[in-house]
């Protein structure tokens, strides 16, 4: 799905579609969801830059494994950032980190279908931003800023926009 995604976005087809006739209802269910992720964007840029957008399936499959591996560093990054935010020491947040980046889940899920494991990364992202903006409107705040809800509008936004099941789930999980 990836590549026919690709392939359409090549040929001028900025548009996704439902109507790729007849055996397209797999490629468009898949496209769906990785037309509305921004690591599919910016994978695809890269990919354009080397070359390499749209090709057959080994070399999909090689790109996979290289954003698979750069997203589970954003995921870590992101977990260890939150359990530092948190007050934890380094040793539990990266122990943390290990535990959230190379769970079981994001592992089977980062091939078959890397598009779930987006899930992933905005989940501690939109807790720290939260985080930011209950410190900043605390009663004890000694400069409340009128803009610390932009960052949290912002990761909420992008979690909407890439998917709109996981943005129901994590916005449920914060509330």
């Amino acid at each position: 799905a990836v590549s026919f995604l690709e392939r359409s976005i090549l040929d001028g087809n900025l548009f996704w579609s439902w109507e790729y006739g007849l055996g397209g209802d797999l490629y468009e269910q898949f496209s769906y969801y990785y037309s509305t992720s921004p690591f599919f964007y910016l994978m695809f840029l890269v990919k354009l830059a080397f070359g390499a957008a749209g090709g057959n399936f080994e070399n999909a499959q090689e790109w996979r494994l290289i954003a698979s591996i750069l997203k589970q560093i954003i995921c870590m990054g992101l977990m260890f950032a939150l359990a530092r935010q948190e007050g934890k020491r380094r040793t539990w947040a990266v122990l943390s980190a290990a535990a959230y980046g190379c769970s079981i889940w994001y592992m089977d899920n980062s091939f078959a279908f890397d598009f779930m494991t987006d899930a992933m990364i905005w989940l501690p992202a939109i807790v720290m931003a939260f985080n930011v903006l209950k410190r900043n409107w605390s009663a004890t705040a000694k400069e409340k800023s009128g803009f610390a809800w932009i960052p949290l509008c912002l990761i909420m936004a992008l979690c909407l926009v890439n998917n709109f099941y996981f943005a129901y789930i994590t916005l449920f999980f914060c509330i």
